[in-house]
């Protein structure tokens, strides 16, 4: 007991001041009144446990953080919506998947004599690419131009009208083709699935089991398009529930596959490489999401018809009478409670049951608490832990898809809904501890319960007995509560609740092929480090570095003339005013045309580039891996639209000073804060506090200041510094700031304090045993990328003359993320060029595929993942150093 006390004091303190406030708060409400709350919370505490529950496992075992399983709750709904209203989508998109899995099958399994035949890498490279390239080109083949909108134009959907099935299929010899064309889709993306290297080389299954597998499916594939008029026909006239029942296993399967394919694909090729696949998930949610738009439509649909046992137009006064009356409500302590979101809340339960079962009383669930423990020592037991790692990823999977569909008459479907409910099954995950599979139930319960309760306060107030008025909250406390509630378990229990791998998940950045990372000589003293940061001399900086900056000044010199050289090729003559001289004559050329707007382009690129080098020196250069980075952006943004504009109207160089002295103190607080977990749980710490700012601003409460959900816009900006009017202007100004801020990143980070940072990263405990204190590091490092984020904000707010609340949002940060992954991890000029890229690309797919753009963004944000591992600048300086050292080793060999 008295361990107990020791090891969880602060969590048992918390417990205990929970409840008290609780049993205050029921004791001054009505039973009917508590009741129907805390049944309202286990309903959503249900819904969050479905998703919740397949995270905790996939993290547990195999320490993969799936990013894409808001995607596959989203997917089971709509298959679930299919099945039950309009089963011909599923009759006429169906074959393609089933017939594309039994060309992978075969290919897989013959592609391993394939790749055996190539044996140097640069062939190996190339047979992917070609592969790649042609497995895509018979899939546009095949799909070009099907009629996806009119199969989804049914009745709750349509648009003027349902469109009835037969003018929305095609003709069945046009069907055959594509079915076809699909099975030969799959033969070149098997040999891209197949295992290359020996060592990769894993018993087969019997060529027959193949075999059958492929026949089945193909089989499958075929039979629905041949039966797809009766099948519709005959799926309509079955009663709802048995539809109802057909949409949830149809829906679980679809998830369950999705799994298998997300984790053969994306996470088998890249083991013992957290973030890379973490990154590839996060490409998978963006690319997701589009392809459901495309399939379903963006619009949103109405809740799904539940079966008739919950749909009676009664209300039952008790449990017994509901059996027979089937009354969609029923009687709780004198008020009326849906009967489905009891029918959610049995579920929820009986998963748990069941899959607790799973976990203790079967041998699969032996292996996978044995994998969760030492993964490596069950591999060298003889079990096939490849297999295991698919089913739970599968499993996992399943229930997320489930859960859409169970959800799918409670709350309707709608593409956005993946992403909430993914985003608060990460909390209860984290809240519970990572891994572990009773956790999970119980953070998703603390966030039921606390989302009902802040509901039930900002609607009617809470009468508290030591208090004579009703106190009555704001929205934002009911949406911030389960951020907030994370936030203090973790800084009282770093792990979480049931949490006891604290440093699972560890801030693994890409390699850097640079090798740095050695700490500098001497004591650990930060203070020392930072000393000779300060003092170490500029010429001894430019004798070392002198043959390195080279390509900088090119850059440089580029940037400075660009202007002058838009204006003279691309800039409008007919903008020059009579008389003027050569220089104005350039000036207002530079101020029309294209010149100003890829001078607006540029200035783009130098925002987020400073934005991208202030996350590079948290996950490249100090291993922090953040999904908060945004609060520091946004911040900066609001606190210059707030202080330069209506509210206080203050110059521009006193504002800058508030916006540097804010995001200071900013990153100060949270950075000591934060810092006092690791891996995962730094991650969702940062979140929290970054889901805060972004409720706060969102909130009404300060309308007046931040302009609520709409955001600030028009707020007056000096003269001078208008974007508008003077982009050339603006342009020198973004240029002198990101000169500054990439000098003063190099600076630090080729500096002695950079130096432990980078040993911090690579091996934390071994730069601690030297005698580093790594925390004030990291926090240097924190502080550092923070007041830079701010700075990029502030810039942003003054060049759109514009902020909003997605400046502080997760998606903001995501961004940052993906420029740093595309760049190079560790680079510092990689996440300058990611940004770029990023903008550029954005630009031409929005005008080459319009509203479709971020599906062929994610696509291609996960092919520059898999294609380039170490980014654009590590590639590139891997591949030198590899050159470098095999011409050594020829000069060698002739020397000798």
């Amino acid at each position: 007991m008295t361990s107990i006390w020791k090891n969880n004091r602060g969590l048992l303190i918390i417990v205990a001041v929970t409840v008290v406030v609780l049993a205050g708060v029921l004791q001054s409400m009505e039973p009917k009144v508590w009741m129907s709350i805390m049944l309202s919370g286990a309903t959503l505490a249900a819904l969050y446990f479905l998703v919740a529950s397949g995270l905790s496992l996939i993290f547990g075992l195999m320490d993969v953080l799936n990013f894409a399983h808001g995607v596959l709750f989203v997917l089971g709904a709509y298959v679930g919506l299919s099945t039950f209203m309009n089963p011909r989508l599923l009759f006429n998109t169906l074959p393609f998947f089933f017939v594309l899995i039994a060309g992978v099958s075969l290919a897989q399994h013959f592609g391993r004599n394939f790749w055996h035949r190539l044996h140097t890498p640069r062939g190996r490279q190339i047979a992917t690419v070609v592969l790649l390239l042609v497995g895509a080109g018979i899939i546009l083949l095949a799909m070009r131009d099907f009629p996806i909108r009119a199969l989804n134009a049914f009745s709750i959907t349509a648009v003027g009208g349902a469109v009835t099935t037969a003018n929305a299929q095609e003709p069945m010899a046009t069907m055959l083709q594509r079915v076809t064309l699909m099975l030969l889709a799959g033969l070149p993306i098997g040999l891209l699935l197949a295992p290359k290297e020996v060592k990769d080389e894993l018993p087969l299954r019997p060529v027959w089991q193949t075999l059958l597998i492929a026949a089945i499916a193909a089989a499958i594939g075929y039979a629905l398009l041949l039966v797809r008029d009766p099948g519709e026909t005959f799926l309509l006239a079955m009663s709802p529930d048995m539809r109802f029942l057909l949409a949830i296993i149809l829906g679980t399967l679809a998830g369950a596959l999705a799994g298998v394919a997300i984790e053969t694909a994306l996470i088998r090729p890249f083991y013992g490489n957290p973030v890379t696949q973490l990154v590839l998930t996060l490409g998978l949610s963006i690319a997701g999401i589009d392809l459901i738009e495309a399939v379903w439509g963006e619009e949103a649909n109405p809740p799904m018809p539940p079966p008739s046992l919950f749909a009676g137009g009664c209300r039952s006064e008790s449990f017994a009478s509901w059996f027979s009356e089937h009354c969609q409500s029923i009687d709780v302590f004198g008020r009326a409670f849906p009967t489905y979101r009891l029918f959610i809340i049995i579920i929820g339960i009986a998963v748990f049951i069941a899959v607790g079962l799973l976990l203790r009383r079967t041998r699969i669930g032996m292996i996978i608490r044995a994998g969760v423990q030492d993964s490596e020592m069950v591999q060298a037991l003889g079990i096939n832990v490849r297999r295991v790692f698919t089913f739970v990823f599968a499993l996992g999977s399943a229930l997320a898809a489930m859960g859409g569909v169970i959800a799918a008459p409670y709350l309707g479907v709608f593409p956005a809904m993946g992403g909430i409910f993914q985003l608060q099954a990460f909390i209860a995950v984290v809240i519970g501890g990572m891994g572990s599979y009773v956790g999970a139930a119980v953070g998703t319960i603390i966030l039921g319960m606390a989302r009902a309760f802040g509901d039930h306060f900002v609607a009617a107030g809470i009468d508290l007995p030591f208090i004579d008025t009703i106190i009555k909250g704001s929205p934002a406390i009911a949406r911030a509560s389960t951020v907030l509630i994370m936030a203090i378990v973790l800084l009282v229990k770093p792990a979480g609740i049931f949490g006891k791998k604290e440093g699972a998940g560890r801030e693994r950045p890409l390699p850097n092929p640079r090798g740095r990372g050695r700490p500098p000589p001497g004591r650990g003293n930060w203070w020392k480090c930072m000393e000779s940061t300060a003092t170490l001399s500029a010429k001894s900086m430019t004798r070392q570095r002198l043959g390195q900056w080279w390509p900088y000044l090119l850059v440089l010199a580029f940037l400075v003339l660009f202007p002058a050289i838009a204006a003279l090729t691309i800039g409008d003559a007919t903008a020059v005013e009579p008389g003027a001289s050569l220089v104005e004559q350039l000036a207002q050329r530079a101020e029309s045309g294209y010149a100003k707007f890829w001078q607006g382009m540029i200035i783009q690129m130098l925002i987020l580039g400073i934005f991208a080098m202030s996350y590079d020196l948290l996950l490249g250069y100090t291993g922090i891996l953040s999904f908060g980075h945004a609060m520091f952006f946004g911040t900066g943004g609001y606190a210059m639209a707030i202080l330069i504009g209506r509210n206080f109207n203050w110059p521009f160089g006193l504002a800058l000073i508030a916006v540097v002295v804010i995001a200071l103190i900013q990153s100060v607080v949270f950075g000591v804060l934060s810092l006092r977990v690791k891996g995962v749980y730094l991650a969702m710490v940062t979140l929290a506090f970054a889901e805060m700012f972004f409720i706060l601003a969102e909130a009404g409460d300060f309308r007046a200041y931040t302009g609520a959900d709409d955001g600030l816009h028009g707020f007056p900006v000096p003269g001078y510094l208008s974007a508008t009017d003077h982009r050339t202007r603006f342009y020198y100004l973004a240029l002198v700031f990101f000169i500054a801020v990439f000098l003063m990143t190099k600076r630090l980070v080729d500096s002695p304090t950079g130096r432990v940072m980078i040993a911090s990263r690579d091996n934390e405990n071994r730069a601690t045993m030297i005698g580093y204190n790594t925390f004030w590091f990291k926090l240097i490092a924190f502080v550092a990328a923070g007041v830079f984020a701010a700075l990029a904000g502030a810039l942003f707010a003054l060049y759109n003359v514009s902020v909003t609340p997605s400046l502080l949002s997760v998606g903001r940060t995501i961004d940052a993320l993906a420029m740093t992954i595309i760049g190079g991890v560790g680079t510092l000029v990689g996440p300058v060029i990611g940004a770029a890229i990023i903008q550029l690309l954005g630009y031409w797919l929005e005008r080459w595929f319009g509203a479709s753009w971020t599906l062929i963004y994610g696509i291609i944000f996960m092919l520059i993942v898999i294609f380039l591992p170490y980014g654009i600048v590590g590639t590139f300086r891997a591949r030198s150093l590899r050159l470098r050292e095999g011409w050594q080793r020829w000069r060698n060999q002739l020397r000798s």
